[in-house]
Formats: structure tokens, sequence, C-alpha cells
């Protein structure tokens, strides 16, 4: 996932907040963000970029926060036994890893999509655009969303082998 210098930008916006943030929702230590904070008064470089180099946080941790500040509810945990395997079958599986998304829940008037950078407005548009229908957007880590799309997509190739394993027995008779 590449993380888009617009992004760093709006983790910049507010320094304190976002500190404050990634210390709650990340593994970073009061310790890390002070030195963080030091090397930015030195050099003026973004306090996320200055993060991600020393390696104290990592790329999606910064998804993470924003999601937060921008009401964008963030899922740890992905239920796939939840997830409907038909809802993928209008979108191949290279382009939901390729974009790192994939369809979770599809109602008469919107899909809940989960997705790992909820800025990529091609790809939310071209979802809304398959499916016709307005799209909620949820974010999960890069890992949980490719475990989900393998399983899915798994379990759907599954049934479609088996019903034609079922329309070819019924032929036999």
């Amino acid at each position: 996932m590449k993380l888009s210098e617009h992004m760093l930008k709006r983790v910049e916006g507010n320094k304190e907040k976002i500190g404050q943030l990634l210390l709650q929702y990340t593994s970073l230590t009061e310790k890390q963000l002070d030195e963080a904070l030091e090397i930015q008064k030195e050099s003026g470089m973004l306090i996320g970029e200055i993060l991600l180099k020393k390696n104290y946080i990592h790329p999606h941790d910064i998804i993470k926060v924003i999601c937060h500040q921008v009401d964008i509810p963030y899922m740890s945990e992905i239920s796939v036994e939840k997830i409907e395997p038909n809802i993928t079958l209008e979108l191949p599986i290279n382009y939901a890893k390729h974009h790192e998304l994939i369809p979770f829940e599809v109602t008469e008037d919107q899909v809940k999509l989960l997705i790992t950078d909820p800025f990529n407005f091609d790809a939310i548009n071209d979802i809304q655009e398959i499916f016709k229908r307005r799209i909620k957007i949820f974010v999960a880590a890069p890992l949980k969303i490719a475990d989900a799309i393998n399983k899915v997509y798994e379990k759907a190739n599954r049934n479609l082998v088996d019903s034609l394993e079922d329309e070819f027995d019924a032929g036999d008779i």
C-alpha cells in the first residue's frame, strides 16, 4: 500500500491530536513520539514521515488514525464466515487483490465495502458502478483484507463447482 503525501499532510493538520491518537491506537510510545517531535523541530519533516522512517509505526497505522479522525469505521477483525460469497461474483479476484478491497454486505441501496485505503476513490467509484448502489466504506488492515479475499473467493469457487456438479449429476439421470 502506498501512503500518499496528502495522507501525511492530513495527519500533520492536527499534531497534538495525531500524536495522542497514534499513542492510543498503535504501539507508539511517548518516548518515541517525543523523539520524533524533536526531529521534526530540527528538520521540518512531517511527523508521520519521521515515525515511518524510524519504524515506530506502520503505514497502515496512519490510515487507522485518519479513520478515527474522519469517522470512517475501522475493523480490527473481519467475520469472513458472514460474508456471502455470491456478492463477489461481479468482481474479479485480481481486482479485489490489487485494490485491497472486498464487498461484505449488499442491501437494496448500499454496498458495505472493506478497503485498506479509504482515499482510493477510483476503486470506490468502480465498485459503485459495478453494484449500482451507494458505498459505505469500512477500513481494515491489508493482511486482514487479503485473508478475507482468499477465503471468500475460495468459498465462492467451491459453491460454483458444487452447483456445476449438481447440474452434471442431474443431467445423468
